[in-house]
C-alpha cells in the first residue's frame, strides 16, 4: 500500500487518518517516507522480527489500522478505483489473508506480521 500508492493520495489520506506517527509519515514527500519505512524496519528486524513480516506489516497493516480513514477518502473522491490500491480490509484474518496472497508468508509470518501491525515499535 504505502510503497506503491501515489504520494499525493498518501498525502491526502495523512490528513485523515488517526495515527499521529502513520500521519506524518503519509505527509512527507515520497523519499523521506521511504526512509522512515526503512528505519522502521531496521528496527523491527533488529528486534527479532522476520524481515518480510516486518515488510508486510509496514506496508498492508495501514489498511486495518486506518480503514475508515481510507473508506472516508474513497467517498470523498467518489473515485471506486481507490479499492483496487487500497483494498477494505476489516479485521485481522482478512489482513491475514491479503499477506499470504500480496507476500506470499506463511503462517508464523502472518502472526508475526499481525503481532507487529498490534504492537508497532514506538517512534
Amino acid at each position: 500500500m504505502m510503497t506503491s500508492a501515489p504520494t499525493p493520495m498518501l498525502q491526502k489520506l495523512a490528513k485523515m487518518v488517526s495515527d499521529p506517527n502513520l500521519k506524518r509519515l503519509l505527509a512527507m514527500p515520497e523519499q523521506g517516507r521511504l526512509q522512515a519505512m526503512d528505519q522502521t524496519w531496521k528496527q523491527m528486524v533488529a528486534k527479532g522480527a522476520d524481515a518480510q513480516a516486518a515488510s508486510a506489516a509496514i506496508d498492508l497493516g495501514p489498511l486495518l489500522t486506518e480503514s475508515e480513514a481510507i473508506s472516508k477518502m474513497v467517498l470523498q473522491t467518489g473515485d471506486p478505483g481507490l479499492r483496487a490500491m487500497l483494498p477494505e480490509v476489516m479485521t485481522p484474518q482478512e489482513l491475514g489473508q491479503l499477506m499470504e496472497a500480496d507476500r506470499m508468508l506463511n503462517p508464523k509470518q502472518i502472526e508475526q506480521a499481525l503481532s507487529l501491525v498490534a504492537n508497532p515499535p514506538k517512534s
